[in-house]
């Protein structure tokens, strides 16, 4: 947790400066920037959009294979 959290302010620190350069230069990068701000905005609002409703996410399902079909058979030594 502590490392998301930390990442999480890193990231936004290098996209806040990233934006003020853009506009400062007057870049065409800007409007990609500001388009990840924008999606990084709707997830976030997202998330705690379900954790204010009590949605919680259904955990993910792996198809495993059938362990009789995948091991060979193994024959005693006479």
């Amino acid at each position: 947790m502590k490392y998301t959290k930390i990442g999480i302010v890193l990231g936004s620190l290098v996209v806040i400066f990233a934006i003020v350069a853009s506009f400062a230069q007057n870049s065409q990068i800007r409007n990609v920037l500001l388009a990840i701000v924008a999606i990084t905005v709707l997830v976030g609002a997202g998330n705690w959009l379900n954790s204010y409703l009590g949605i919680e996410r259904k955990p993910q399902e792996f198809n495993q294979p059938d362990r009789e079909a995948t091991e060979p058979e193994v024959k005693d030594a006479p």
